[in-house]
């Protein structure tokens, strides 16, 4: 039993070692800062690549006129996209408008049809709010997606914070492995 109690106490602490910790709100990693990256792709047809990480993943950017942001990012096979949260909303124009699709690039044009999701989003309704949770994709599975923000009125500078967390059948996976492992080891000992 002392030798049983040791290996599930090992099998715990690897288990809580694979599921990643809820990221520090205070300590969101920046992936894109217009200030110190650049200026978001404003071409439908080459957005900014964006790489997300397991967490949060922080992305600031300032948009207004006629000019549109557009970048892209890919969830993994073992991952989700839970969160898309609008984080800051800082302008003279209370609403501006965020899509999604799937793929590399932005094919959609004005079409909300081909979209997954569309929406205003700003100060009044939205900020601090779940953006994918508003809509019906959430959460998104595996793939490739392209954003288009748009504020076509005042200068507007916002900031959106997109989560990824392992999808639930890696854990399970992951879980089961160290359960059939701890198995086996017991039944070796056993016959021993």
């Amino acid at each position: 039993m002392n030798r049983l109690h040791r290996f599930a106490t090992a099998a715990l602490v690897v288990v809580f070692l694979t599921i990643p910790a809820v990221p520090n709100a205070h300590a969101t990693p920046l992936i894109w800062n217009e200030s110190t990256h650049g200026q978001l792709s404003t071409a439908p047809q080459s957005p900014t690549p964006l790489t997300l990480s397991l967490g949060d993943n922080l992305i600031i950017a300032t948009i207004g006129g006629v000019n549109r942001d557009y970048f892209k990012f890919t969830v993994q096979p073992t991952q989700s996209l839970t969160g898309f949260q609008l984080v800051s909303y800082d302008s003279m124009d209370s609403v501006a408008w965020i899509a999604l699709q799937t793929g590399s690039a932005w094919t959609a044009g004005d079409n909300p049809q081909l979209m997954r999701f569309h929406q205003h989003f700003g100060t009044a309704t939205t900020l601090g709010s779940n953006l994918l949770g508003i809509s019906s994709s959430s959460p998104l599975s595996p793939d490739n997606y392209v954003v288009r923000v748009q504020q076509l009125g005042a200068t507007t500078s916002y900031s959106l914070n997109l989560s990824v967390v392992p999808e639930p059948s890696m854990i399970t996976m992951a879980i089961a492995g160290i359960a059939c492992g701890g198995f086996s080891m017991w039944r070796r000992r056993k016959r021993a």
